[in-house]
């Protein structure tokens, strides 16, 4: 959020010295982009949670466009257009690569973007250990099915990364490495407002299925997993309820699913802004562990 702050002064600045010379007015930029800059400066989420980066573009070079702005700020312009489209993208970013060793990650996800976090319930704790790991990084977050001292429901029981706020007109990307020993995994891809995009199961013989609706019991199998690490990554399409699944294996081959129906089938339902979440859940016996690297959300194609 910081970075955001920080990009929009120097473009306030920017425009500020433009309109003391007389050739541009403040208007050209306030009226193809309506939000007030002190607004925008001290609740820079205004622009974060409503605004996807290739809308900011354009109404920058719409704003820049006149050939003396264009000569005189072009640098300084493609800096801030990067620097911003770089810092908009991210909605997750987990690598556990601050976290200590034999502990639970930190629930606050440390860097950018600002505002993203892990969920779960603290009687989960035993149950989440970051360890060494060369997964995705040098540490992951091992995620091992054991018992623990009075269990809240199944509901209450999942692992979750939710990002920050975005706009779900957009295509998003979540991704995550992990390395599955021995476990039944569910995966579940949300707005962060308990309404669902997609569900996955890895059995632990390697079976993978999606489910078509939300009681389905993962009768869609797409493939079976080998031994080793892999990395999932889901493209969202909440606009037009579609997604893509690929699975790159470090021992065997990619398996693709593609044009899937999301489980939900209305997209007024969906928050928007959302905060999308990719959640997890062991579905079989106990001592198990599926070890997770690295987790990410995205606008950016990974």
């Amino acid at each position: 959020m910081q970075t955001i702050v920080s990009l929009f002064q120097f473009f306030f600045y920017s425009l500020s010295i433009i309109e003391a010379d007389r050739r541009v007015s403040l208007k050209d930029f306030t009226i193809r982009f309506p939000f007030n800059r002190d607004k925008i400066l001290s609740n820079p989420r205004e622009i974060r949670d409503y605004i996807s980066p290739e809308k900011v573009v354009i109404l920058l070079f719409q704003t820049f466009s006149k050939s003396y702005v264009m000569k005189k700020f072009a640098f300084p312009l493609v800096v801030f257009v990067g620097c911003l489209t770089a810092s908009c993208s991210e909605i997750l970013t987990a690598t556990f690569e601050d976290d200590a060793i034999n502990s639970p990650p930190a629930t606050d996800l440390p860097g950018s973007p600002r505002g993203d976090i892990i969920q779960f319930n603290p009687v989960m704790q035993p149950q989440l250990k970051v360890q060494n790991s060369d997964i995705s990084g040098s540490k992951a977050l091992h995620y091992t099915h054991v018992s623990i001292e009075d269990p809240p429901p199944v509901s209450d029981q999942w692992l979750s990364f939710r990002g920050i706020g975005t706009d779900l007109t957009e295509t998003l990307w979540f991704r995550h490495t992990a390395e599955n020993m021995g476990a039944t995994i569910l995966i579940d891809l949300s707005d962060g407002h308990v309404h669902l995009m997609a569900r996955m199961r890895i059995k632990s013989d390697g079976e993978v299925g999606l489910a078509t609706v939300i009681n389905d019991q993962y009768s869609d199998v797409i493939g079976n997993l080998a031994s080793g690490v892999h990395t999932v990554i889901f493209t969202a399409f909440p606009g037009t309820l579609r997604y893509n699944v690929s699975i790159i294996q470090e021992s065997g081959p990619t398996i693709t699913a593609s044009n899937k129906p999301m489980i939900t089938d209305n997209v007024l339902r969906f928050n928007n802004p959302a905060h999308p979440m990719l959640s997890f859940l062991h579905s079989g016996s106990l001592g198990n562990t599926y070890a997770i690297g690295s987790v990410s959300i995205s606008r950016r194609e990974p």
